[in-house]
Parts: C-alpha cells; sequence; structure tokens
C-alpha cells in the first residue's frame, strides 16, 4: 500500500511540475523495490525536463530495460535519448566555437 501511495503521490507531483520532489519520491520507492518501472519512468522524465540529461538517461534506461514492450516506456525512452544526444551535440558545437 506504501510504494502505490508514493507511485500516485509522484504522478501527481509530475503533472504539477514538481520534478525535484518525483526524484527524490522515485529514490525512495526504488530503495524498496528497484524493479518499479513507474518509479524509474517517472524519475527519468523529472530528470529531463530539469534539464538532467546524463541521469535522466540512465534513470529510463532501467524502465527500458524492465518494460520494453510497454509502448509509453519505449517512446520515453527514445525521446530522452535522442534528446540528450542532440545536447550533447550541441553543447560540443558551443564549446568547440569557444576555441576557436
Amino acid at each position: 500500500m506504501h510504494k502505490q501511495c508514493n507511485t500516485n503521490l509522484l504522478v501527481a507531483r509530475f503533472k504539477l511540475k514538481d520534478y525535484s520532489t518525483v526524484t527524490s519520491l522515485a529514490n525512495i520507492i526504488l530503495e524498496g523495490d528497484p524493479r518499479c518501472i513507474k518509479a524509474h519512468f517517472y524519475k527519468g522524465k523529472a530528470l529531463y525536463a530539469s534539464e538532467m540529461y546524463k541521469e535522466a538517461v540512465t534513470a529510463i534506461k532501467k524502465a527500458y530495460a524492465l518494460a520494453p514492450e510497454n509502448e509509453e516506456v519505449e517512446k520515453a525512452y527514445k525521446d530522452i535519448t535522442e534528446g540528450a544526444k542532440k545536447f550533447s551535440e550541441d553543447e560540443k558545437k558551443k564549446y568547440a566555437k569557444l576555441f576557436k
């Protein structure tokens, strides 16, 4: 019951864009159940929204590894990994211009 309450709270806080709380709640849930797909999923989405791209990719990869058949997880996995890659490429270009 406690896990279900926390995952419901996690979803509600995500909808309110309270990403730091989502990340904290996800970590609490994952301490008790490291295989909780919903916690990994929302942690990844919250970290991505907070522009913490490396951490977001790590979290969403765990969700995807646990549920590769889940369409919503698969879409988030693709979106987050592609977004993180694009950010990384943009950063490289930006810093390359500084040192020319």
